[in-house]
């Protein structure tokens, strides 16, 4: 619920900001370049599926930052707070990520930035950022992917499964290799 929420940052002593809700931080407050590293670990093989990726909890943005050194691919980033999103604008530029205030109680079904991302996006949530909108996240994800967190893995990981989602993850996995051909002949 959005019911007094308290929102700022503080420095950890490398220096990182970290947001704090209602006192508790919403990224790893001792080592918050880990935690982003783990993160991508746990979900690279869903990133390597060359999809446009909506993250679901922006925390202290670091997974955002590595997220974006890895694919060329749009990101959009969701989260509840206000504050958190006026705070990554000005970290981020928009032109890389866009970042997306959901409200606690809206759907991402009717949400006007959201509703053409359903089916073609694939949502990961960034669970140290959820704070009280965990299950808000869950459901938020479930309904970007049009389907379950179970049915969608099976879908896309598959190849006994239906021929269209695989077709659909290979073309989005072909565009990310000729943007990477392409940016590798630019630079050289």
């Amino acid at each position: 619920m959005a019911t007094n929420r308290t929102f700022d940052l503080r420095a950890n002593p490398q220096g990182y900001l970290i947001p704090h809700e209602n006192g508790a931080a919403l990224s790893c407050a001792i080592d918050p370049e880990k935690q982003a590293r783990q993160w991508m670990d746990k979900n690279k093989h869903y990133i390597q599926l060359g999809l446009p990726v909506t993250v679901l909890g922006i925390g202290a943005g670091l997974h955002l930052q590595k997220l974006h050194q890895l694919t060329l691919l749009p990101i959009t980033a969701v989260d509840t707070r206000p504050g958190l999103i006026s705070w990554a604008r000005k970290i981020f530029k928009q032109t890389e990520i866009n970042f997306v205030l959901l409200e606690e109680k809206q759907s991402v079904l009717t949400h006007p930035l959201l509703t053409g991302e359903i089916g073609r996006t694939l949502p990961l949530i960034f669970e140290p950022a959820a704070g009280n909108s965990l299950e808000h996240f869950r459901t938020s994800a479930e309904n970007l992917r049009g389907r379950s967190d179970e049915v969608w893995t099976m879908k896309n990981l598959d190849p006994a499964k239906p021929r269209h989602w695989r077709e659909w993850a290979v073309t989005y996995h072909d565009v990310l290799h000729i943007e990477q051909k392409i940016l590798k002949e630019v630079l050289s």
